[in-house]
């Protein structure tokens, strides 16, 4: 059985978008796109990394990569066939606080597609044989990441920053928890953790909604009852260190807290990011790289989650350049902080951030993700012209007050090249 929650205007032109629940707590979110050949469609969990416990750490992961190895009724190459047929892939990816699974089809065939999804997130076989193989591939992503300076840096940061908390733990987890996974152990993990109420469906195109929620109803209704875990936000911890590795260039991430996905102040922290490091135009990246070319590499990036944030600035540089580059990196960041940015330079990021807005909801797909985004950590779909209004809102004192509270307080590391024997 269903429940109609409520119908949202759409500002893309289609109709108002609808929410539904199923008696377990699945979520259903319809946005009706009259006249589309195509349908956008996928599978939201809440769950990632942040609500695992040390002998879960990694589990979120791997079990991602398990729901492709077959369902009870389709062996993994059957399952594969299918999706072939069918002209998609299903794109997955686990993160701190979400797992998905989306693809794109014909209209035409959004009900196979869909009963495809619904049975490889709700029924996954998790084959011993296809077990054992996956965990080679999740180590070789692991080893990928930690073979690349800057993903390991960045990676080490985090778990520098948020120490006493599972957000800072490394998404791909801990290779003894991958080794020791069975399909006994994954089985329980899902029970678990991909319960009615951690569950979002979402579809868009030409769709009818009762039809939707009656596929749910037979594909998702069986799952168990449950929600979200509640945890608290992570701690900043402030610090500093210096490691030596593997790597030609000097690299150097500095952190400082963020807002949340959900705080009014991201608007600001938006257009403060894109002048401080978030474009080429930036002073970082202007200054540092065009006008002294101390390094190549040199950027400033928001990670945001439903209750706290990271602000992270990264470069890499020759070794050489090291104690220059990195003075400049904090002067640059002191002179933001207490001085701020020019207003002909906030207007400019200001309509930078507002044509990407604009453009961000050009196709099907964008506009079912940005929808499903809303849902989860707003609890509604924010009008196009509320996060305009509030970009435009944001000026020179805004930009200055929001720098300076974040980056009050920071935590560094530097990675340095081994030194050659």
């Amino acid at each position: 059985m269903t429940a109609s929650l409520s119908s949202t205007p759409l500002a893309s032109g289609g109709g108002p978008a609808e929410t539904r629940v199923l008696a377990n707590g699945v979520r259903l979110l319809v946005l009706p796109e009259p006249g589309q050949a195509v349908a956008a469609l996928g599978i939201w969990v809440e769950n990632g990394s942040r609500y695992e416990v040390p002998n879960e750490a990694g589990l979120a992961h791997l079990l991602e990569h398990m729901v492709f190895k077959g369902t009870p009724e389709y062996s993994v190459r059957e399952l594969a066939e299918a999706m072939d047929r069918l002209g998609c892939e299903v794109d997955a990816w686990t993160g701190r606080e979400l797992t998905a699974y989306t693809l794109e089809v014909l209209r035409e065939d959004t009900d196979q597609a869909l009963d495809l999804l619904m049975q490889m997130v709700a029924r996954p076989r998790l084959p011993v044989e296809e077990l054992e193989r996956e965990r080679g591939v999740v180590a070789a992503e692991a080893a990928m990441v930690r073979e690349e300076p800057e993903s390991w840096l960045l990676d080490e940061l985090v778990r520098s920053v948020w120490a006493d908390h599972p957000a800072g733990w490394p998404v791909l987890g801990d290779p003894e928890v991958i080794s020791a996974a069975s399909p006994k152990s994954l089985a329980d993990y899902h029970r678990r953790h991909y319960t009615g109420g951690r569950i979002l469906l979402a579809v868009a195109g030409n769709l009818d909604a009762d039809a939707v929620a009656a596929q749910a109803e037979a594909g998702l209704g069986h799952l168990p009852t449950g929600t979200r875990p509640a945890d608290t936000a992570a701690t900043f911890h402030t610090g500093s260190g210096t490691r030596e590795g593997p790597a030609e260039q000097c690299h150097l991430a500095v952190a400082a807290p963020a807002p949340a996905r959900t705080d009014d102040e991201r608007f600001a922290a938006g257009v403060a990011n894109h002048l401080l490091g978030g474009s080429v135009t930036s002073r970082l990246f202007r200054d540092l790289r065009e006008e002294r070319g101390l390094a190549y590499a040199v950027y400033s990036d928001l990670d945001t989650l439903r209750d706290c944030g990271l602000w992270a600035v990264y470069l890499a540089c020759p070794p050489e350049h090291r104690d220059a580059a990195r003075e400049l990196v904090h002067a640059n960041l002191e002179k933001a902080r207490t001085q701020g940015f020019d207003q002909a330079d906030v207007e400019r990021a200001r309509h930078s951030l507002r044509a990407a807005l604009l453009r961000g909801g050009e196709t099907l797909e964008q506009r079912l993700h940005q929808a499903v985004g809303d849902h989860l950590y707003h609890g509604r779909i924010l009008p196009k012209d509320e996060r305009l209004e509030a970009l435009q809102g944001v000026d020179g004192e805004s930009v200055r007050r929001i720098l300076d509270r974040y980056w009050q307080q920071s935590n560094e590391l530097i990675l340095d090249p081994t030194p050659s024997s």
